[in-house]
Parts: structure tokens; sequence; C-alpha cells
């Protein structure tokens, strides 16, 4: 386990679970600080990293970390969508059939007539379609040559994603091609920078310190160049800062690592329900950081109860049973992973 890449899946759902709350910073443009690509980067440094060394059965270990609490959370509030929002007169955009809800169960992006994308029921399992697109790609460059597999993987996504901006290309393959997929051949790429030889305890705080700063210069300006130095920079700051000898190991932060997947999918069903009874109550959650403090708060606190409860259980479960030689019985490893 990398304790600080832990950390920064737990920051990054924070920032994304803050995001959806709706508060807006005064002075800033964007307020979710980057959160979906920098789990990209790190998507794009951890494949590189577990497939140095041999990873049979790569695909299905990618989809028995992924899937089923996915698939529970999707379940879930494609429910609520149903039974729930009739009851209390919620509108609702979601239109729930088998239909759509398979192709979100199985990553399949839909399109509505025009070509434009159509969120899955859960809103944020779109990340999730471009995470298996990577994972595809991944297993089928493992399959050709381990050795080379990052590299054949960074130019198949960066032709599709310059691909979508010369070329108009077909509505689902423009929607691999989002702009979002550069950040995977970024990550394999700060996987290789890490491996600096020396004084990486100050390469890594330069490249924290730099990251930091590209972030909070793209919420201020919204400059392009900085949302996509901002990424590689904090998560190549992480890793040379650990191997410095510099890592955090607060039990409050392992926690928040640990639980940052459930925090993902589970943080819509808090923010939703708390922002639709501000609705109701007249009150303009937008407004006041408290409401959003409030939220994420809450999100985190119950992400943290279905990891420990429903997450880490299940996937030792799976993980024992279903793949051919599981590297871990500890449900407290899981993150890594």
């Amino acid at each position: 386990m990398i304790i600080n890449i832990q950390l920064l899946r737990g920051l990054a759902a924070l920032a994304v679970a803050f995001y959806h709350a709706g508060y807006v910073i005064p002075g800033t443009i964007y307020t979710d600080f980057l959160g979906v690509p920098i789990f990209f980067v790190v998507s794009g440094f951890i494949m590189t990293h577990i497939t140095r060394a041999p990873s049979d059965g790569f695909f299905l270990h990618r989809l028995v970390r992924i899937a089923p609490l996915y698939w529970l959370t999707t379940a879930l509030y494609a429910a609520m969508v149903v039974v729930v929002y009739p009851a209390i007169g919620k509108q609702s955009d979601n239109i729930v059939t088998i239909t759509t809800l398979l192709s979100d169960l199985f990553f399949v992006p839909r399109l509505d007539s025009n070509g434009a994308i159509i969120y899955p029921v859960l809103s944020v399992g779109w990340t999730l379609n471009l995470e298996m697109y990577f994972y595809l790609l991944f297993a089928a460059a493992l399959y050709l040559n381990r050795r080379v597999a990052p590299a054949i993987v960074a130019v198949a996504v960066l032709v599709v994603w310059l691909s979508g901006l010369y070329l108009d290309l077909p509505p689902l393959a423009g929607f691999y091609a989002h702009r979002y997929v550069i950040y995977f051949p970024l990550g394999i790429g700060t996987y290789y920078a890490a491996q600096v030889p020396t004084q990486q305890a100050r390469i890594g705080m330069l490249s924290a310190t730099a990251g930091a700063a590209a972030l909070i210069g793209f919420a201020t300006t919204g400059l392009e160049s900085m949302s996509l130095a901002a990424p590689p920079l904090i998560v190549l700051g992480a890793v040379l800062l650990e191997r410095g000898g510099v890592a955090c190991r607060y039990r409050l932060t392992m926690a928040l690592g640990a639980s940052s997947y459930a925090l993902y999918l589970c943080h819509p069903f808090i923010v939703g329900l708390l922002r639709e009874a501000a609705k109701r109550a007249h009150f303009d959650v937008t407004a006041h950081l408290s409401a959003a403090l409030l939220a994420v708060a809450l999100s985190a606190g119950a992400a943290w109860l279905i990891f420990k409860w429903i997450e880490a259980p299940l996937l030792t479960r799976l993980r024992a049973s279903i793949l051919p030689h599981p590297k871990t019985k500890s449900s407290r490893a899981v993150p890594a992973e």
C-alpha cells in the first residue's frame, strides 16, 4: 500500500462530494478541485505499478474491485428513483428501465438521439465507464506484451483522445475521447517519473507544492494548462514524499483513504437528500459553506460504515472465492488495489 496515494484518494473523493454539495467558494471558477482527474492519474499510476509484477487475472481483479459496490449502490439509487421519488413528489430526469439499468450495471455508456451522453442513474457512474474502458485496454495490452503494456495503453488512449479533438467521431467513440481520459496516460507517465534515484523527499516536496499551486491557479483562473499539470504533479509529489520518508499515517486519514470508493459512490444519496430537504425548507445550500461541509461530513461518515460493514467483507469473500490467487485475506489491505 502506498499510504500517501490512499490519502489522495480520500481527498479526491471529498472534493467531488464538496463539488456536488453545490457551494461555490468566492473567487473561484471551479470548485471540484480536480477530484476525478486526480483519481484517473492515480489509476494510471497504480495500474502501471501493479502490472510490473505478474498480473494474472488482471481484468477479473479490476472487476471484482469496482463492480460489486457499484452494482449495489446503482440498484439502490434506481429503487429510490422509482419508489421514493414519486412518493415525495420529487421530479427526476432519470428514466429507469430494465434496458437502461443493465447498460449502467455493465458500464455501457448511454446516448440520447442527438448523441449526447446520458448520465447513469447513479450519475458518478459515468467516470466508471471510462475506468472500465481503461482497464479493458490494459487487459488487452497485457495479453499482447506485459513489459510494454503501459506504453501500448498510453498510445491507444492518446490516439482516441486526439481523434476526438480533430475528427468528427461517432457518438460512442466520442465518449471515450472525453477530455478526462488524458489523465490516464499522465498517470502512466507519473509512474515512470517517480523512479527518481536520489533526493526523493526534496523533489517530492517541490512537485507537491507546484501541483497545489497549479490546482489553486486552475480553481481561480480556469486555465486548462494548470488543470493538466496539477494532478500528475500532486500524485508524483505524494509518491516521492513517501519514498523519502514523509507519509501521512494518521488513523483518520487512513480511514478516509480506505473508504474513498464508498464515499465516491454513496455521497450522491446524502447530498441529494440534503439538497432536497433544503429546497423544501426554502434554504439555499449553495450559499452556505456550513451546509456543504455538513453534507460532506455526513457522506464521509456513511462511507466509512459502508466500507467497514459491507464493502470490505464483501471484497474479502469475493476475492477468496473467485480470484485464482488472492493477494491478501485482510480487509485492511482492500483499498490498496
